[in-house]
């Protein structure tokens, strides 16, 4: 179980995550197999991906604690007679703070009999770690690579049938004040920058051939306090690029990212290794897409994609997000079709973070879980609320 949060500080030992052992009967007990982890984590996947016979695991982590969007330290934790170890060293050569790890999957992406694992974060593109002995290395991807975004979820599968692993990924969606693309994309910068021992964030767009921040005057200059001093009219403010107000030299040493994707939708798997973007229907634009389960919905034999997903906890500035119902979506070789929750019975609305395939009585169903709300679970057209 990840544990996860800004409560406390980072390292503090109530981040520690939990293990529970089934006894084959339904009951679970604590058990110490864990090492110490005190990172905020978010995503666990497991796996085989040492090849002996057992699932090893990867938590990846998201936020240090009190100063988001820096990232968390993630880990490979080897499983060794009950025990798991954290071998993150030896397994992974770069930083363990990949990034604000959302979701991440094992899967055999380059079909050569072993576990490699595909990670999403927000802010950065998805990532394959391309699993050789044992030791993971990031793999390039230009179709990847090219799409930043502020991802939730993945899910790994054939889609279409061709024999190549396809990637859902669910993303902000479009219904936002804010807009991204590979000709203009959105700017997030953070650090110190008034020097109060706290991480500031700065978003911003282009304008006029420069970097500007999204927010007005009033809002910067009550996070960033000496802007009013510095720039006493709203007129000069407006006129200002982001480098004249925050500082050249503030800006070089400051974390940054740059998303070009707020679109949830499908990364076709190419045979070259590669990947073709394409967004999905509007119907599943409408707020961020948190999980996918791909099932059988009408008994045709061939899977949907359902996806669920909204996000109350935003800004103070920024209304909640929280159109989306949930969607319902077939494949076809003329495009996607959607299915209305007229059709289907099938309405997940609310603050839905975590979306579950599950079996009721030989039926296939989805449990939705929501933040301060209720569960529900739903059995293809018809939904039981509990």
């Amino acid at each position: 179980m990840a544990t996860g949060g800004s409560e406390f500080l980072a390292g503090d030992p109530k981040y520690q995550d939990q293990l529970y052992i089934n006894d084959g009967k339904g009951n679970f007990t604590a058990s110490a197999g864990l090492p110490s982890m005190y990172s905020s984590t978010k995503a666990i996947a497991a796996g085989d991906w040492d090849k002996d016979g057992d699932l090893d695991l990867f938590v990846g982590s998201r936020n240090t604690p009190k100063k988001y969007p820096y990232p968390d330290k993630s880990f490979f934790l080897r499983h060794d007679g009950g025990k798991f170890t954290d071998v993150t060293k030896e397994v992974w050569t770069e930083s363990a703070q990949i990034g604000m790890i959302a979701d991440a999957k094992f899967a055999d992406k380059d079909k050569d009999g072993d576990m490699d694992l595909l990670v999403c974060a927000a802010w950065l593109s998805p990532m394959w770690m391309i699993n050789e002995g044992g030791k993971f290395t990031r793999a390039k991807s230009a179709t990847l690579d090219a799409y930043a975004g502020g991802w939730n979820t993945v899910e790994v599968m054939d889609m279409n049938g061709d024999g190549i692993l396809d990637i859902l990924a669910g993303n902000a969606g479009t219904n936002n004040k804010f807009k991204a693309s590979k000709d203009d994309s959105f700017i997030v910068v953070a650090s110190d920058f008034d020097l109060n021992g706290k991480s500031d964030i700065v978003l911003a767009t282009h304008f006029d051939g420069k970097e500007v921040p999204v927010r007005g005057r009033e809002c910067s200059s009550q996070q960033l306090p000496y802007i009013k001093e510095e720039f006493p009219t709203y007129d000069g403010f407006a006129k200002a690029s982001l480098e004249e107000i925050i500082g050249k030299e503030k800006l070089k040493g400051s974390l940054r990212y740059e998303l070009t994707e707020f679109n949830s939708g499908i990364f076709w798997g190419t045979a070259d290794g590669d990947y073709r973007w394409e967004a999905f229907p509007p119907e599943a634009q409408f707020s961020p897409i948190v999980g996918f389960v791909v099932e059988d919905v009408n008994g045709d034999g061939k899977p949907e994609v359902i996806a669920a997903g909204n996000l109350f906890d935003t800004e103070v500035e920024t209304t909640r997000y929280d159109a989306g119902q949930g969607v319902i979506m077939s494949w076809t070789k003329d495009g996607w079709v959607v299915h209305s929750p007229v059709e289907t019975g099938f309405y997940a609305g609310g603050n839905v973070r975590e979306f579950k395939p599950v079996k009721v009585k030989g039926k296939n169903g989805v449990l939705a879980a929501r933040g301060n709300g209720q569960l529900s679970l739903y059995v293809f057209g018809k939904s039981i609320e509990n």
